[in-house]
């Protein structure tokens, strides 16, 4: 299960958001030439972003994802264990 959840304020000239991204871990099937599923492992990721609007031409964005260094983890399922072929850190 993947669950998103976003908060915003907007406030000419400037726009902020707050989001927060869940995963309670799930499966997701692959075609690729192994023939197994990978796993996704339970993690949360925090975002924030704003918006100032300078003129009706110009905007400036700045947008900070997992702030909380969430790491993503997908594994696949074997008889000894889990096998990691895919670790994200940022």
């Amino acid at each position: 299960m993947v669950a998103r959840f976003a908060g915003a304020v907007q406030q000419a000239p400037v726009d902020r958001r707050v989001s927060r991204r869940c995963c309670a871990g799930r499966r997701r099937s692959t075609d690729d030439w192994s023939g197994t599923d990978r796993y996704v492992r339970p993690h949360f990721q925090l975002g924030l972003s704003a918006k100032y609007r300078m003129t009706p031409n110009i905007q400036l964005f700045a947008e900070m994802v997992n702030l909380n260094n969430a790491k993503y983890t997908a594994c696949q399922r074997g008889a000894g264990g889990d096998l990691l072929p895919q670790l994200e850190e940022y």
